[in-house]
C-alpha cells in the first residue's frame, strides 16, 4: 500500500490539528487567579491581585468585600449571624466564602495552585 500527496497533506492536517488544541487545552499561558462576586443577579470580576473595596446590595442591605495582598474576605454583612465575616480571608483557587443571608458569594478562580495538598480524609 503506498500514501498518496493527498494522503500524506490529511495526516499533516490531523497532526496539526491535534497540536493545535493540545496547546489550547493544556498549554498557551496559565490564566491568572481572580476573584468572582456574585450578588443580585449580577457578578463582577477582579484579579486578585487587586486592591478593591466592593459594595454588593443584596435583599437585606449591602454587604462589603475587601479584596488586598493576594486575599479577598467579606469586610462587613447586614446578616444576623456574621458567619461569611468570621471566615476571614480566602487566599486559593476553589475557595468560597458566601453571605447566604444577602445572597452574595464570593469565590476564587482561576488556575490550579500546584504541589498542594488535592484532598484529605482521616
Amino acid at each position: 500500500m503506498r500514501l498518496r500527496v493527498l494522503d500524506y497533506a490529511a495526516i499533516l492536517l490531523s497532526l496539526a490539528t491535534i497540536a493545535a488544541f493540545s496547546v489550547l487545552v493544556y498549554g498557551g499561558g496559565r490564566n491568572s487567579p481572580r476573584v468572582v462576586i456574585e450578588g443580585s443577579g449580577r457578578e463582577w470580576i477582579y484579579p486578585l491581585e487587586a486592591d478593591q473595596r466592593v459594595e454588593v446590595q443584596g435583599p437585606i442591605g449591602i454587604t462589603v468585600v475587601r479584596i488586598h495582598g493576594g486575599a479577598v474576605r467579606v469586610e462587613k454583612s447586614p446578616c444576623k449571624n456574621q458567619i461569611c465575616v468570621l471566615a476571614g480571608e480566602i487566599r486559593k483557587t476553589g475557595d468560597w466564602v458566601a453571605c447566604l443571608p444577602n445572597k452574595v458569594i464570593v469565590r476564587i478562580t482561576g488556575s490550579r495552585e500546584t504541589g498542594g495538598v488535592d484532598a484529605a480524609s482521616y
